[in-house]
């Protein structure tokens, strides 16, 4: 394994909305290969846009961003695509379900989309056994339209993980569902990391979530003196 840091930020800057818009300056961070971390701040302190540029959904106009080595500087917009879908977990706030497949297809999405990649025996048991262990077994068959909030939540989760990826981006994983079930989210996120090795940033609004994790960035803005 390299010595590497699975993350490194620095002094990344993006331009949103055009000349017209703001530019947010990313936060320097430093996330080591195995190793956990949470983003909290409140809503609009850039929490998703930190995430969005760590897996080069966002490019950064100035700075440095290097996601398990990788300058993402260096890579083409499909270049990206191919790299993140084999080696990125992304939870999105929305979710980002496809409305026309079943809850196992959703979780599977990453080997119909991924160059290269097929869902085999493995990977399917693999898919069960994630929805198993965050008790969405019966929505496997189900459109998003028929599942609950929580339960299109926990199949993002599960889409995160069926790759074994090497670092995992979640923004506000646990944002819809109750105590017992967020438990149960962070457990299969966290033995990711355990068994696996893989580098975990959490976005978060609870600092239940945050200090479990232990090592936090605040985004929050600083009271003027």
């Amino acid at each position: 394994m390299s010595s590497s840091p699975a993350l490194e930020i620095t002094g990344a800057r993006v331009r949103l909305g055009g000349s017209e818009g703001f530019e947010l300056a990313s936060p320097d961070v430093v996330l080591d290969q195995a190793s956990a971390m949470a983003c909290v701040g409140p809503s609009g302190s850039g929490k998703t846009t930190l995430v969005r540029l760590a897996s080069g959904l966002l490019r950064h106009d100035s700075g440095t961003v290097r996601t398990l080595g990788v300058d993402l500087a260096q890579m083409g917009d499909q270049q990206i695509r191919s790299w993140r879908v084999r080696h990125i977990g992304l939870v999105f706030q929305d979710f980002a379900l496809l409305a026309h497949l079943s809850g196992l297809e959703n979780i599977l999405l990453p080997f119909i989309i991924g160059p290269g990649m097929r869902a085999e025996r493995e990977q399917r048991q693999r898919a069960h056994e994630l929805a198993s262990s965050v008790e969405v077994s019966h929505t496997l068959t189900r459109r998003p339209h028929r599942m609950s909030h929580g339960e299109r939540q926990r199949i993002a989760i599960c889409r995160s993980l069926v790759t074994r990826p090497g670092l995992l981006l979640c923004d506000e994983p646990t944002a819809s569902l109750d105590a017992h079930r967020a438990d149960l989210v962070l457990a299969a996120i966290d033995r990711e990391r355990t068994e696996r090795g893989a580098s975990i940033l959490i976005t978060t609004h609870d600092h239940a979530v945050a200090q479990r994790i232990g090592s936090v960035i605040d985004l929050s803005p600083v009271a003027a003196s």
